[in-house]
């Protein structure tokens, strides 16, 4: 089975599922991502060091504002379909964005045989223009499958007319040479916490207001343009 993953890999533990997944004996990858984006075009050994897979970049480029990601997209016509024949196309972009549309496009046009998976992060079916339904709804319609970061991401697909199957699962597990329990006892009392980008569309503000009521203690990791604010809220 040939698999064409399509994902803009840097950090190397997201690189690392590729190479677990190379591991299988009965799949060949080929894993299309951005040019300087952490590993260059080649041939890679799989987790194991028994098998090989291949990556494959292409430059980036932007519809109008420079380093918007969703207006950005791939300079290439088929990420590579024709050569490499694949029997799933899997696409890790947001449905939203521009370079999804064009694999659905070039999915449609050089590999309409193999099955075109999605992934969806969107937990809110925000307000969008007309332009933005039209690419989010063909990468929508088009999908054999679509996997989906919640049970919320799920429900908006189904707002959106979305009727074939999905599963939840996280974009990436933790690699666990580097995340692992500590054998140290953890602090006494209730810890909340939180994970992700500091961006005023997740109601960091409100979380950390409600915890300041209790005796909670509030561990944010992150970084974002929210950063400095929640600080100064904090203080």
């Amino acid at each position: 089975m040939r698999v064409l993953f399509i994902a803009g890999y840097q950090h190397p533990i997201y690189h690392r599922k590729l190479e677990l997944l190379a591991d299988v004996s009965d799949v060949e990858i080929l894993h299309v991502t951005v040019e300087r984006f952490g590993k260059a075009s080649g041939v890679y050994s799989s987790a194991n060091g028994q098998r090989r897979y291949r990556v494959r970049t292409f430059r980036p480029q932007w519809l109008g504002a420079h380093r918007d990601p969703h207006r950005s997209f791939l300079w290439t016509l088929d990420f590579g379909m024709r050569e490499f024949k694949p029997d799933i196309v899997q696409a890790e972009s947001d449905l939203e964005v521009l370079g999804t549309a064009q694999v659905t496009l070039a999915h449609r046009v050089f590999a309409s045989r193999s099955k075109l998976i999605h992934y969806s992060w969107q937990n809110i079916l925000r307000p969008r223009n007309r332009l933005v339904r039209w690419i989010t709804n063909e990468s929508v319609q088009s999908a054999d499958h679509i996997i989906c970061a919640s049970s919320q991401a799920g429900e908006v697909l189904r707002a959106q007319g979305y009727r074939r199957t999905t599963t939840v699962m996280p974009l990436v597990g933790l690699d666990t040479r580097y995340f692992k329990p500590s054998p140290k006892p953890r602090q006494p009392g209730f810890v909340v916490g939180y994970v992700g980008r500091l961006v005023r569309e997740k109601g960091l503000d409100t979380l950390l207001q409600a915890v300041a009521r209790t005796a909670a203690l509030l561990l944010i990791v992150g970084d974002g343009p929210e950063k400095q604010n929640l600080r100064v809220l904090a203080q």
